[in-house]
């Protein structure tokens, strides 16, 4: 569990980098069919609410590896890949959902 929560924590935080990047406006690290159709007064919103779907996965991961490393003794397996697991599936179906009302579509 030891190399588990340091690889986690590591992507943790670089999600959570890639997540304030996305925040601030850079949506160029959306691949260009997701930002094709999104117009000009959409970019920020656009910006925001995905940076803010990939912060929960970033979290999720964060705490994933967290909870490994602390808690090695006396926690269950299960419950950390849960962890894991719960903050991809919610960040990805977040992801999908604005990229959709901004951009139109999903992939073109």
């Amino acid at each position: 569990m030891i190399a588990y929560g340091i690889i986690t924590i590591v992507v943790g935080m670089v999600l959570c980098v890639l997540s304030v990047c996305l925040y601030n406006g850079n949506i160029e690290l959306l691949h260009s069919y997701h930002r094709e159709n999104v117009k000009e007064e959409d970019r920020k919103a656009l910006g925001i609410s995905t940076g803010l779907s990939l912060l929960v996965a970033g979290l999720g991961t964060l705490l994933s590896g967290l909870s490994a490393l602390l808690f090695r003794e006396n926690i269950n397996s299960y419950i950390v890949l849960s962890i894991l697991f719960g903050s991809l599936f919610l960040s990805i179906v977040l992801l999908f959902i604005f990229i959709k009302k901004y951009n139109g579509k999903i992939i073109s």
